[in-house]
C-alpha cells in the first residue's frame, strides 16, 4: 500500500530541484541522494532531498504509515535535518523512515511513541529555513554502514512506481491466536477473486500475544486484554510455508496481515 500524503495538497517543489539554500546531498543516482560528500564527487553540492508540500500555517500533517516515531523536535545541528526546525521521523516496519520538516511548533507526538496511519503528528509552519509555510517530507532508509540513503517519495505515494515496495510496509499485528500449529505471519499475500463467506472474526480475551510468528520460536508476551473483531479482507489459495490449503487473510487495526485455515473459523 502506497505511503498516504502527509498533507492534504500537491507537492511543490520536487525531489532533486535545487535552490542555495539546500543542504549539501549528494546526488547518488535519478533517484537517491546520500547526506555528506562522496570521494571525488562531481554532483551539485546541493540538491533537495524530499518533497515540499505548501499548505496554509496550522494545517495538520499526519503519518504517512503506521510506525515507531523515532525523534520529534527540533532538528539537530549539524544532522541530515539541520534547518528542518520542528520535524517528526518515523521508521516504519518494512525499513523506510519518513520525515516530516518546518512544523509551525513542537510535534503533539513523542519519540519512542507508536503512531497509526494517518493520525496526526504535527501542523504545517516554516520554523528553521523555510521560505513560506510547507512540509519538507523525505523518505530514507539506512545503509549498511548507517549512513542515510534519501529516496524520491514521489515514487512511494499513491500512483508511485514503488508504491507497493515492502519498504513502506506497516508494522505486524502481535500474534493473537492459539492456535499454534496452524497460523503464520505473511508480508504479501495475493486474493483470489473471490471474497469469504464470513466476514468478522472474534480473538477471545485471554488469548495470548506473542512478539514473533508462531512458527519460529516465538514466546507468549501477554495476553489480548478484551475480545477483538477482526475484519476478514480476502481469500487467497494458500501460504507456501504451511502448505497449499485454502487461507484467509485478516487485519487488526495497527495494520499488517495475518492468514489462517478455514478449518478454524
Amino acid at each position: 500500500m502506497a505511503l498516504q500524503p502527509p498533507v492534504a495538497v500537491a507537492p511543490q517543489r520536487p525531489f532533486g530541484s535545487s535552490i542555495a539554500a539546500d543542504y549539501p546531498y549528494w546526488h547518488v543516482g535519478t533517484e537517491t541522494a546520500m547526506f555528506g560528500r562522496y570521494t571525488d564527487a562531481v554532483y551539485s553540492s546541493h540538491f533537495h532531498a524530499g518533497l515540499d508540500f505548501p499548505a496554509a500555517e496550522g494545517t495538520p500533517i499526519v503519518a504517512p504509515e503506521a510506525g515507531l516515531v523515532k525523534y520529534a523536535g527540533y532538528a539537530k545541528a549539524g544532522s541530515a535535518f539541520d534547518g528542518g526546525g520542528n520535524i517528526v521521523q518515523i521508521f516504519i516496519a518494512g525499513g523506510m523512515h519518513v520525515v516530516s520538516c518546518h512544523m509551525k511548533s513542537q510535534p503533539i507526538v513523542s519519540s519512542g511513541q507508536y503512531v497509526k496511519r494517518g493520525q496526526r503528528i504535527g501542523y504545517v509552519g516554516h520554523t528553521g529555513n523555510a521560505f513560506g509555510n510547507h512540509d519538507h517530507f523525505a523518505i530514507f532508509t539506512s545503509t549498511a554502514s548507517g549512513a542515510s540513503l534519501f529516496r524520491n517519495p514521489a515514487h512511494y505515494l499513491p500512483g508511485g512506481k514503488y508504491a507497493s515496495s515492502a519498504l513502506i510496509l506497516p508494522p505486524h499485528i502481535p500474534d493473537t491466536s492459539s492456535e499454534d500449529d496452524m497460523l503464520a505471519w505473511v508480508n504479501k499475500v495475493t486474493p483470489v477473486t473471490s471474497p469469504p463467506s464470513i466476514k468478522k472474526v472474534t480473538l477471545k480475551k485471554g488469548q495470548p500475544i506473542r512478539n514473533q510468528p508462531v512458527l519460529s520460536g516465538s514466546t507468549v508476551t501477554n495476553t489480548l486484554s478484551q475480545d477483538t473483531v477482526i475484519n476478514v479482507h480476502s481469500k487467497v489459495k494458500g501460504d507456501p510455508y504451511l502448505g497449499d490449503y485454502t487461507w484467509f487473510v485478516y487485519t487488526l487495526n495497527g495494520g499488517g496481515l495475518r492468514v489462517f485455515n478455514r478449518k478454524q473459523i
